[in-house]
């Protein structure tokens, strides 16, 4: 049987980080120092996040306890939720953005979402949709690499009263099919790691700030 520790207070040491992303701050508390290097590479170059304010995602990622057999296994919360089962640690980044975007989608109806890339162009919004797979965020990397401005790669959040593109400047995530055209473009991903994302298998991801500013 599997247990979760005790969630985090306001008076334990883990470690907390925040960053904005666009309009969405993103707040991660964690005990494992491997976690908090690897958001705080994913997110080098964002603004900081004011971790009191009103809307913050709230994230936390710890060891959970479990049977021998299992080994080693971690949590993901957000805002206080279980986001999926226990993880190995090469599983563990994967779910956490993955549950970044599903808090974002659960808490921010005042936009049109569309799951979708949007980069910019000489002002305009660009939106790329497609199915799951279908080459969104390698596409997204590689307009970035040639000028392009970054609005995200899976999330986009539209005003309905304006019709303005907000901006979620997520990590880019590129699955393993596309590993060779990364490289074949120099784009840098994060630590030169991979990690596990389900049955979706090997993934990478880019900081579009190590790409352009």
């Amino acid at each position: 049987m599997i247990a979760f520790d005790t969630p985090w207070t306001e008076a334990d040491t883990r470690i907390t980080q925040s960053v904005r992303l666009g309009e969405i701050t993103v707040s991660l508390r964690s005990d494992l120092d491997e976690v908090a290097a690897d958001f705080s590479g994913l997110y080098r170059g964002s603004p900081p996040g004011e971790q009191a304010e009103a809307g913050t995602i709230r994230m936390d990622v710890r060891r959970v306890r479990g049977s021998i057999p299992l080994g080693r296994r971690y949590g993901v919360f957000g805002d206080g939720r279980q986001m999926g089962k226990p993880l190995r640690r090469d599983e563990v980044l994967p779910q956490l953005e993955w549950a970044i975007n599903s808090r974002v989608i659960s808490t921010r109806t005042d936009f049109l979402q569309l799951r979708a890339a949007g980069m910019v162009r000489d002002g305009v919004g660009v939106i790329l949709a497609g199915g799951s797979g279908s080459g969104k965020s390698t596409l997204a990397a590689a307009l970035l690499a040639r000028g392009w401005r970054y609005g995200s790669d899976d999330l986009i959040l539209i005003d309905p009263a304006t019709g303005f593109m907000h901006p979620f400047p997520k990590a880019i995530c590129v699955r393993s099919g596309a590993f060779d055209i990364i490289e074949r473009l120099a784009l840098p991903t994060t630590g030169g790691r991979y990690h596990v994302k389900g049955v979706r298998g090997r993934v990478g991801y880019i900081n579009p700030h190590d790409v352009a500013p």
